[in-house]
């Protein structure tokens, strides 16, 4: 049934609507034009009332009056900020990250805020990437265990329950993205893993392992005369 609806919802959306429905702005960016002609989602915006001024220009004055998608990092906690996911899996009580989540969502719901990019369900192994916070650690069933709950809660903060769900699963990123902060760090393990793997013959034959010319050694090196 929902479906149908989506696909004949799609049918008549031109390709500029259609355009206007992926767009994200920020708080400081979204105008009553924007909410006419149908954007799609608008994040940081934590107003009530501005939220509930938009949401009444796009469903009443746009063409297909569909609602728009506020959105916040509803991270650990709205106002009332909880340990961050690092923290609370630290506990080992799967109730303690149920509970935060289920108290954060129901603030953030309150105030019309529908997408909150959380739970995310990353299994971090590497300390540097720039988002470890943001996860419960690397161990995979504390992961799921501290997560079970947190859908659910989140649902249950608001009454209509389908916005909520669908942001909740969007927000689900697959294990290892992020990959831009993680990038350097992946690059060097990889060189670590070559030098391992060049220097354990030479040293197993009682030869010292080959070293790359330094950079002091490189700066000195005598100058080529020029032929006269």
């Amino acid at each position: 049934m929902i479906e149908k609806k989506v696909s004949a919802l799609l049918a008549k959306m031109t390709l500029e609507e259609k355009l206007q429905q992926v767009q994200l702005l920020s708080d400081g960016q979204i105008t009553d034009a924007d909410a006419k002609a149908g954007v799609g989602g608008v994040f940081s915006l934590v107003d009530p009332v501005k939220i509930r001024h938009f949401q009444e220009v796009a469903v009443k004055q746009s063409r297909l009056g569909i609602p728009i998608l506020f959105a916040y990092d509803t991270i650990h906690g709205y106002r009332t900020i909880f340990p961050i996911p690092l923290g609370a899996a630290s506990s080992f009580d799967p109730s303690v990250a149920t509970q935060d989540h289920g108290f954060g969502a129901r603030k953030t719901a309150a105030v019309g805020i529908k997408q909150i990019y959380s739970p995310m369900v990353d299994v971090s192994h590497e300390p540097r990437w720039g988002r470890i916070s943001e996860a419960g650690g690397e161990d995979p069933y504390l992961r799921g265990q501290d997560l079970a709950g947190a859908p659910r809660r989140r649902r249950a903060a608001d009454p209509a329950g389908e916005v909520p769900r669908r942001a909740v699963r969007a927000s689900l990123r697959r294990p290892g993205e992020g990959r831009g902060r993680a990038a350097a760090a992946r690059r060097g393990r990889r060189r670590a893993r070559r030098r391992r793997a060049l220097d354990g013959p030479a040293q197993e034959r009682g030869r010292p392992a080959a070293a790359e010319p330094r950079q002091e050694d490189r700066r000195h090196r005598p100058a080529r005369q020029e032929r006269p």
